[in-house]
């Protein structure tokens, strides 16, 4: 019975979840239709839903309808139309799905990122993580993104071993977000700034 409710709990909570994205999706789009054209002046001005039907090859009607998205008539499109919104919108495909609070996670990340910025013991750590020789594989990742949340005291130190255990959420959370970025593959010298945003944004995600 325990397992039959938690399954439900879940679904309840997939179900908000995929309700709150539609809603996101909606009215960021509706936002950024309102400056997402020029006057041919120099300033900005609205683009209509036939104008970004007829550059994205989404249609009207499609449109219409997100735009409209209600909690009965939820905005779905596919990964396939977000892409073609947001590029033709010159925008992030991520930047039409997040929240309000995925957008106080980013400031708050860049904030305590300033910070951490003047203790030494980040430079250390930075060294650590951009040294030539660190190729560092998934396991490393998460590891290197679980030292820089101790060290910016988001956990304890006494919550914080190089196993990670999926019983505690918070740890969980901040791996998976540091693996977010393809970390590996960019910039030796982007490590440090990913790895302090994720794992901020991270162990305020913890659930």
């Amino acid at each position: 019975m325990a397992n039959t409710n938690q399954s439900q709990d879940q679904g309840s909570g997939a179900t908000q979840k995929f309700a709150d994205a539609s809603q996101t999706f909606s009215e960021a789009l509706r936002r950024i239709l309102q400056a997402a054209s020029n006057d041919g002046e120099g300033g900005v001005c609205a683009l209509s839903q036939t104008q970004l039907a007829e550059a994205s090859g989404v249609s009207r009607q499609a449109l219409v309808q997100y735009l409209a998205a209600r909690k009965d008539k939820p905005a779905n499109p596919t990964l396939e139309t977000l892409c073609h919104l947001a590029h033709t919108l010159g925008v992030p495909p991520a930047f039409l799905l997040m929240t309000a609070e995925d957008w106080t996670r980013l400031a708050h990340a860049v904030n305590y990122y300033t910070t951490a910025l003047q203790d030494p013991r980040f430079w250390d750590l930075a060294h650590e993580v951009t040294h030539p020789r660190n190729q560092a594989n998934h396991q490393e990742i998460a590891e290197a993104g679980l030292k820089m949340a101790r060290m910016l005291g988001l956990i304890q130190r006494a919550n914080v071993d190089l196993m990670l255990d999926p019983g505690t959420s918070q740890r969980a959370s901040i791996a998976v977000t540091c693996l977010a970025p393809p970390i590996s593959s960019l910039d030796l010298n982007f490590r440090p700034t990913l790895l302090t945003l994720c794992a901020i944004i991270g162990a305020s995600t913890a659930h």
